[in-house]
């Protein structure tokens, strides 16, 4: 078979290979590479300049240096490939790096390695989020990154290939709690793990005394309508900022237009355009946001089909085929991440934190995670990962969370 790029691909019977590189990543450093030896040719007269004469000493030294940093990236983005190899036969995993071909490789004992993991790493201001895929090794301190991209579904399918292949177990890190996916045609290490976990479902978490969200729920369907945000008297401040900036300086700005004899429909048009911007605008966003907070943002369907969101006009479909699981990110769970990380077992969970590791966080962190808010219910899908229900308060949050996957259960059972 083929390998395809960014993909794992069994090539042998006992071998599984990732090759990365080239494709529409190579034609975007083409343009860099062809600078570079444009440049590398001018620094040696191949190209002349026609006022070379007249250029200083340290251009040269500069335009050299540039030409090598050109060449060398726009020549790794087009030529640049790197080698993942799982091997059975010889129970090795080969890492290697070159131009087109293998020219340093890393090889790692297959056997010191027992644990598939899908790790998310929170992207920033300048990078996305993306999603990685790591072996785990025994003695639970270190790990191996085969693979990673910015796709949860793509992720989970060549996360899923890895466990297949070496009959390993995937724990999926992705969100606060693991969630563990046996590969295809192994049976459970715990063969009591299903009537645990729906004893665990069947026992309810106190439903809240004012829920927010209205609840139907029928033999066949369950349908969760969840509100907007809460008007608060704070959300005015996007309006009355802007408006007093307005009369604090619009004074003067008239007075300017005034003193400079400016035609009337002039500074009539850019007060006009001032006003919109600052007041109107705001303003109208205000209403769309009180307005919403009157009735339900979000309607959740979970029947036979499978689980229905509906976010104001925008509607996702999710078929029970392809839904991996569900977690629940609480405002409490987010705050103490840290801590709970350190207390999920490494045995159980690998990838976690020792339970006598303690993390070190600034007290000032600490005192800013109070203002955390839920992120919601998840529900990963072997497209995407989808939210809804975020900012919602916790003990609402784990009872719906608990009904979904206590239906859930009970779909799977009849």
């Amino acid at each position: 078979m083929k390998n395809q790029a960014g993909s794992f691909s069994q090539t042998a019977p006992d071998k599984l290979e990732l090759k990365k590189g080239g494709g529409c990543l190579g034609c975007f450093g083409i343009p860099f590479f062809l600078a570079g030896i444009f440049m590398f040719l001018a620094v040696l007269q191949i190209v002349p300049f026609s006022n070379a004469q007249e250029v200083p000493w340290w251009s040269w030294i500069l335009l050299t240096f540039m030409a090598v940093v050109f060449t060398l990236v726009g020549g790794s983005l087009v030529f640049g490939r790197h080698w993942v190899v799982l091997d059975l036969n010889k129970n090795i995993i080969w890492k290697a790096w070159g131009w087109l071909r293998p020219m340093k490789g890393t090889i790692y004992d297959l056997g010191n390695y027992r644990t598939v993991i899908l790790r998310l790493v929170p992207g920033d201001s300048d990078t996305s989020d993306s999603y990685q895929i790591l072996l785990r090794a025994r003695n639970e301190t270190t790990e191996l990154d085969l693979h990673s991209t910015n796709f949860y579904g793509s992720t989970l399918t060549e996360a899923k290939k890895i466990s297949e292949f070496l009959r390993m177990p995937l724990i999926d890190l992705s969100s606060v709690n693991p969630l563990e996916i046996a590969p295809e045609g192994s049976s459970p290490s715990n063969p009591e793990a299903g009537d645990a976990d729906m004893a665990k479902t069947n026992i309810a978490p106190p439903l809240p005394l004012n829920p927010s969200c209205k609840i139907e729920q029928e033999k066949d369907f369950l349908r969760i309508s969840i509100p907007g945000a809460k008007f608060t008297p704070w959300w005015l401040l996007e309006v009355a900022i802007p408006f007093a900036l307005i009369l604090y300086f619009g004074r003067g700005i008239i007075g300017f237009f005034i003193s400079s004899h400016t035609p009337p429909p002039v500074y009539f048009f850019f007060l006009s355009f001032f006003f919109i911007f600052f007041f109107v605008i705001p303003l109208t966003g205000i209403l769309k946001k009180y307005g919403r907070s009157k009735g339900f943002l979000t309607s959740v369907l979970v029947d036979k089909k499978g689980i229905e969101i509906t976010h104001i006009k925008k509607k996702v479909n999710l078929p029970w085929a392809k839904i991996v699981g569900f977690d629940c990110e609480t405002a409490e769970d987010l705050r103490n991440r840290a801590m709970y990380e350190s207390s999920i077992s490494p045995s159980r969970y690998p990838g976690r934190r020792s339970s006598t590791q303690q993390p070190n966080i600034p007290g000032w962190l600490m005192r800013l995670n109070r203002y955390t808010k839920s992120k919601g219910i998840v529900v990963k899908t072997l497209d995407d990962v989808h939210y809804f229900g975020a900012g919602m308060a916790d003990d609402e949050l784990r009872y719906l969370f608990w009904l979904i996957q206590k239906y859930s259960k009970q779909r799977e059972q009849t």
